[in-house]
């Protein structure tokens, strides 16, 4: 690679580049997070998946990929796809991990929002992310949020 740079100065670093570096070694395709904990519930469906300490609540990962299931498909009734957002207003729960797999598994990007954010805060969050839908549980306060469907975990 030196003699290339010494031979032709002016080419691009690109130029130079090709070739130099190792071709990758049994290169793994991309894989979405959705996909990836799929393959461990199918290998494993009796583990848990996840736990809340605080609760004593415990999912294993058959029970972890029903419930984000239901939840996946009420998403994309809602029109959450590829190309949205979904809003996580959950405190750190057993129930936010499957709002989280539930929005990877409908396609959708999601963004975290701390319950106990100021209420300004929250709202800005929802209305800069374009959040089409906001994934919330019935004793969490909202703030007003106009043009987004709130779906209410506890109702899954």
């Amino acid at each position: 690679m030196l003699n290339s740079v010494v031979d032709n100065p002016e080419a691009p670093v690109a130029t130079h580049l090709s070739g130099a570096l190792p071709a990758a070694r049994n290169p793994q395709p991309a894989q979405t997070l959705a996909e990836l904990l799929l393959t461990h519930v199918a290998d494993r469906p009796d583990a848990v998946a996840v736990e809340d300490g605080r609760s004593g609540l415990t999912l294993t990962n058959s029970e972890f990929d029903a419930l984000s299931t239901g939840l996946a498909r009420q998403l994309i009734s809602l029109g959450v796809g590829p190309d949205a957002t979904v809003a996580l207003h959950l405190p750190r729960s057993v129930a936010a991990t499957v709002a989280t797999l539930a929005a990877a598994k409908a396609g959708a990007a999601f963004v975290n929002i701390d319950p106990d954010y100021p209420a300004a805060r929250r709202r800005f969050l929802v209305q800069r992310s374009h959040a089409r839908v906001v994934v919330t549980s019935r004793d969490a306060e909202l703030p007003g949020l106009d043009d987004v469907d709130v779906l209410y975990i506890d109702d899954v």
